[in-house]
């Protein structure tokens, strides 16, 4: 429905929402502005549990002046708002929740034993992330960004799902080359995102032959390793668990 998202997309007083395609929002080319950074990120950090639902965000970016064009030049940046549109268009092509759309489509189909989309009113087992040796408690929050990554796994049905995504289990992987159309982005991190995919570099002096999947807000990490035909999954939990994590795997990866 064209009409509950026009206006999200408001650039020096024109509105470009109809321009916004699919790959705008899954390479993070789309300009939205984000609903995860300043007041809301700060009142999060500090333990305020709040729902960012789909229809929360909406509302909310509509209120923003969105940062560039869509697909304007090469510009990049790494939006929590595109996955909230791009659940809706799950939800939409499927005609079902997102929940069931990933459990139909990919937990089922994969055998995914311990992998589901959070939900705070029937799991209470959540472990904690923590900041700054603060934890966090947020089942609210949690539960409100499944299409962001609000699900909840472990370590082997991670590489699970990161093997059959590589090795063409879920789609036809020829399609993977396309996805790989780097920009280099500054936040969070610093790292290259392609089309619904990210890539870590590990050296300066192969900067575009790094670690390929994603990473989790949570610290969390799937990544392939193609030089090594390598997989490695796991999470530090930790907001700003990021450097950790990337120093595991480097060790495992100097060990080879």
């Amino acid at each position: 429905d064209f009409e509950s998202i026009k206006g999200i997309h408001t650039f020096k007083g024109v509105d470009y929402t109809d321009t916004i395609t699919i790959r705008h929002l899954l390479s993070n080319r789309s300009g939205l502005p984000d609903y995860f950074h300043g007041e809301t990120m700060k009142r999060l950090l500090n333990n305020h549990d709040e729902g960012w639902g789909y229809e929360k965000v909406i509302e909310y970016v509509k209120r923003q002046e969105a940062l560039f064009l869509p697909g304007e030049g090469k510009k990049a940046k790494y939006i929590d708002t595109n996955f909230q549109l791009l659940g809706k268009v799950i939800e939409t092509l499927f005609n079902l929740s997102f929940s069931d759309a990933i459990d139909a489509h990919i937990i089922k189909p994969l055998a995914l034993k311990d992998t589901y989309l959070y939900d705070e009113r029937v799991d209470q087992s959540l472990i904690h992330m923590t900041y700054k040796g603060n934890t966090l408690t947020l089942p609210k929050y949690m539960a409100s960004i499944g299409p962001e990554g609000g699900i909840v796994s472990t370590a082997k049905d991670l590489n699970q799902f990161l093997f059959a995504f590589f090795e063409g289990k879920l789609f036809n992987n020829n399609i993977l080359p396309s996805l790989y159309n780097w920009k280099l982005l500054f936040g969070p991190g610093l790292f290259f995102y392609g089309t619904g995919i990210s890539m870590q570099p590990i050296s300066l002096r192969k900067i575009k032959q790094g670690l390929i999947g994603h990473w989790g807000q949570s610290g969390a990490f799937a990544f392939y390793y193609p030089q090594k035909d390598l997989y490695m999954s796991g999470t530090i939990n930790a907001i700003t668990g990021h450097n950790k994590a990337a120093k595991v795997m480097m060790k495992v990866l100097k060990s080879l």
